[in-house]
Parts: C-alpha cells; sequence; structure tokens
C-alpha cells in the first residue's frame, strides 16, 4: 500500500480570524479520504502561530492518529509565506522527526494549503509509480463568484515545456513528489543553481503567493537535468474556494507591502532576477507581464540563450 505525506501549512493570529474555519474545511477534507490502495498522514505545520490552542482545538475534533502536528517558530527575518512551514515539514519527512516515527515508509508528498480542500491523493499516487516519474500534478476545482471551474494541467507538456512555458498557476498546487526527487532537488536548488540564486530548500523562502508555481518550475528544472517526467493524473484532486482573505494574516508582510498590487511587483521584479529569464508569467498582472517578458527575452539573446 502507498503510504503518501499531506503537508499543510498553516498560521493562525487575530489578523486573520476566518483561518481556523478555513483551516477546519481543510482538515475535514483530508479526515474523509477513503484508501482505495493508499494511506496517509496529514502534516500540519503550525508556523509560529499566535492561537496554536486554536489549531489545536480543531485538530483533537477529528480524534485521528494520521493527523501530525510540528510547530515551526518562525523568524522575525522571515517573509510571511507559506515557504518555509513547507519546507520544514518536507525535511520531516525526508529526515524524520520524533512524530513522524514512520517516515522511512512514505512514498510520496504533496502540499495542501490551510485554505484548499483535498478530494483525491490514490490516483496521483498511482500516476507516480513508474520509474521514469518525478512528480505528478492533477486537476482542480475552483470555485470563485458561484461558479466552478475545473483547471487542468496540459497533458501535452514534457517537463522542459512546464520551464518554457509556464502553466497555470491553480493545477500546480496538485504537484506530488517521489521523495527521491524532493532529495535531488534540495542539493540541486543548493549547490547547482547559480550563485546568486541558490537557497535551502525546495520551497523558495522569497516569494508570497506564488510558492506553488516556483516549486513547480524548480521540480521540472531540476526533473529536465534527470530526464525524468511529470505526469498526469485525470481525477480532480481538490478544491480551491476563492477568497481575498488569502492576502491576509498569513501573506501580509508589512515589510513587502499589503496589497495585490504591492505583491505583483515584489514577486515579478524578483522572478526577473532570478532562474526564469524565459519563462512567460501568465500568473502575473498584465501590465507587469510584458514588461516582465520583454526584459527576460532581452537578456537571454543578450546571454546567448537560445
Amino acid at each position: 500500500m502507498k503510504f503518501i505525506a499531506i503537508i499543510t501549512p498553516v498560521y493562525v493570529s487575530p489578523d486573520f480570524p476566518s483561518r481556523l474555519e478555513l483551516f477546519d474545511k481543510c482538515v475535514a477534507s483530508v479526515h474523509k479520504l477513503g484508501s482505495n490502495g493508499t494511506a496517509h498522514l496529514h502534516i500540519v505545520v503550525d508556523d509560529g502561530s499566535t492561537d496554536p490552542e486554536g489549531i489545536n482545538c480543531v485538530l483533537r475534533k477529528y480524534d485521528d492518529h494520521r493527523i501530525r502536528y510540528l510547530r515551526r517558530e518562525r523568524k522575525e527575518t522571515d517573509l510571511r509565506t507559506a515557504s518555509n512551514a513547507l519546507n520544514f515539514g518536507i525535511d520531516a519527512v525526508l529526515e524524520g522527526h520524533e512524530r513522524i516515527p514512520e517516515y522511512e515508509s512514505i512514498s510520496a508528498v504533496t502540499p495542501l494549503h490551510s485554505d484548499d480542500l483535498m478530494y483525491d491523493v490514490s490516483s496521483r499516487a498511482k500516476s507516480l509509480e513508474p520509474a521514469g516519474i518525478g512528480a505528478v500534478v492533477g486537476k482542480i476545482a475552483v470555485y470563485r463568484d458561484g461558479q466552478r471551474v475545473i483547471h487542468e494541467p496540459d497533458f501535452t507538456l514534457r517537463a522542459r515545456d512546464y520551464v518554457a512555458r509556464g502553466i497555470a498557476p491553480y493545477p500546480v498546487a496538485s504537484i506530488m513528489w517521489k521523495p527521491g526527487t524532493l532529495k535531488g532537488m534540495k542539493m540541486y536548488n543548493k549547490e547547482k543553481l547559480a550563485g546568486d540564486q541558490r537557497f535551502d530548500g525546495v520551497y523558495h523562502p522569497g516569494f508570497v503567493n506564488v510558492e506553488d508555481v516556483l516549486v513547480t518550475k524548480l521540480t521540472a528544472l531540476y526533473l529536465c537535468k534527470t530526464k525524468l517526467r511529470i505526469a498526469v493524473s485525470d481525477e480532480v484532486s481538490m478544491a480551491y474556494h476563492y477568497h481575498d482573505d488569502s492576502l491576509r494574516g498569513y501573506h501580509q508582510d508589512p515589510l513587502r507591502g499589503k496589497t495585490k498590487q504591492d505583491l505583483w511587483h515584489l514577486n515579478s521584479s524578483l522572478m526577473a532576477k532570478m532562474y526564469y529569464e524565459l519563462l512567460s508569467w501568465d500568473h502575473v498582472s498584465p501590465q507587469n507581464k510584458r514588461a516582465a517578458v520583454r526584459t527576460a527575452v532581452e537578456n537571454g539573446v543578450r546571454r546567448g540563450i537560445r
């Protein structure tokens, strides 16, 4: 039986009172998962919340031995991004933790943000099985303004295509990796990227609200080097209900700005300086996208990149 680690980063504070309600629904969705040839652990990483008891109150309600609560103490210098907590959870899976004694039995790892709902893990786990596959993505149901839209990966894309063309932001949250892929990515990000672009971890800690897009592109970059592929599954993996609160509480950072436009400016300016000169960033705001893509192409031509 395949053993899957689902990692949920969560931060609760008085600035974001609705987070506990969203988190409760998130935990309930994982609790309801059937087996269908898989077993799972739900690893909840508290990213230094000012209300940890609220989180634990939600977890106690489900009385599920598969839930493992970990706490990470947030540093004052940390950008308010889910990346640090996700990296903490990944390290606990790869290296072991007292709350996860069965870590060596884990065969797949996937993130689940605390305002998302999990629908399926077994189909992705099955798609991940072949030896030539390093990661898999699936469909996501997005609910907004009373409408339900299914965001799908492009089934024709190879890993290199993900890097060269970019992919829509919502399906990438469904990414699932083999533990070996995560170990390789950590090494690659720390040792093989250009010197001024290296960092510790799988998720880059310097971006806000685009963590999943970036980690999927970094995954594709690594898989290109190892000649592995990104697979796709047919099932709807998870659901996201659109809400403006995603920019409050957890993601707001007084040093980096508080509005949506602040985040676009921050992310697009940083992206232009890093690994992604030739990518089309379809998820950034239109007024920034044209300039970012034009600059990227010009930089590629000057550097002789083809």
